[in-house]
């Protein structure tokens, strides 16, 4: 997306230099006139004939017939009207600056239309994943839910599960939050090539007994399921959130580094979210709805902020 704009200045004054400057051809027709078809047609007729180099028409009718010595003489003398370059000053600086941003997210906005495609594997990733779950997604807001459909997942027994993900909140993962199996699967077999930095989504998933009780699993959403931490709220703890919910969460303990523990345990909690539906495909449904989610809301900003601009008062 090329964010820049032409500059609207020197358009502004060629319009109104050609449109002063160039005759129109209707502009002899008298409106509501029956003959106004037939004088448009003299008009540009004698127009044309004004541009080989004959005298320009009169109004009262054709010009006197001079002597035959003298014709030739008159038509060196017919010279067009001289151009009359009007000067941008007519214009503020800052109505001109409003007219290019104004014009700059016009464009953007084009390009941006002509640029939408279905992306196929979205579309049949997101079908898998509605069986499953309900999505709750404004328009205006970044931030996107997704609850389990009660009976849709057996491993959900008095359990309700939540995911929440913020479309603009990217995770560009460190080399020092890999493991050594994550490493070796990024390097492959090639040990000189430099391993490529993956990107993903931020998202937690928090699975949610009857009595309150929680477990909230830092997630990364990439080419596949990534765990962070896992953080364990009561249900006391979760009813003193409320409106606090950052300052509780701040003040409990948020479970140790997931790479850090025990290969076998990690094993195991990534089996106990796969029985819940939180895996690979998971995943790269959330990195996928992100990335449609971002464009959907940039395009809407791009409107709502045209809108602002375009406005006089």
């Amino acid at each position: 997306m090329f964010r820049t704009s032409l500059s609207v200045r020197s358009l502004l004054s060629a319009s109104r230099v050609s449109s002063r400057n160039i005759p129109a051809c209707t502009a002899r027709a008298v409106p509501g006139s029956s003959a106004s078809k037939d004088v448009t047609f003299q008009s540009c007729r004698s127009l044309s004939n004004w541009n080989k180099g004959s005298a320009p028409p009169s109004k009262s009718g054709p010009p006197p017939s001079a002597p035959k010595g003298q014709q030739q003489s008159q038509s060196k003398k017919v010279t067009p009207p001289p151009v009359v370059e009007e000067s941008d000053e007519d214009y503020s600086d800052e109505e001109v600056e409003e007219m290019e941003l104004t014009e700059a997210l016009a464009k953007e906005i084009t390009a941006e239309a002509a640029e939408e495609s279905i992306d196929p594997e979205f579309e049949d990733i997101k079908k898998q994943i509605m069986q499953n779950f309900t999505v709750s997604d404004t328009v205006g807001k970044g931030v996107v839910t997704l609850h389990n459909i009660p009976g849709k997942i057996p491993a959900l027994k008095g359990e309700r599960l939540e995911i929440t993900f913020d479309c603009q909140d990217e995770s560009e993962q460190d080399m020092d939050d890999m493991n050594f199996e994550q490493l070796q699967q990024m390097q492959g077999e090639g040990e000189e090539e430099e391993p490529v930095l993956s990107y993903g989504i931020n998202f937690s998933a928090t699975i949610t007994k009857d009595n309150g009780d929680k477990l909230v699993f830092d997630c990364v959403a990439s080419e596949q399921l990534q765990v962070d931490a896992v953080q364990y709220v009561s249900a006391k703890d979760a009813k003193k959130a409320g409106d606090s919910a950052a300052d509780v969460d701040g003040a409990l303990y948020g479970g140790p580094v997931f790479n850090h523990l025990d290969e076998t345990l990690q094993n195991s909690f990534l089996d106990y979210l796969e029985d819940r539906l939180v895996d690979d495909d998971l995943s790269f449904f959330v990195l996928s709805y992100a990335r449609h989610k971002e464009q959907k809301e940039y395009v809407n900003w791009l409107n709502k902020v045209l809108e602002f601009a375009d406005k006089k008062k």
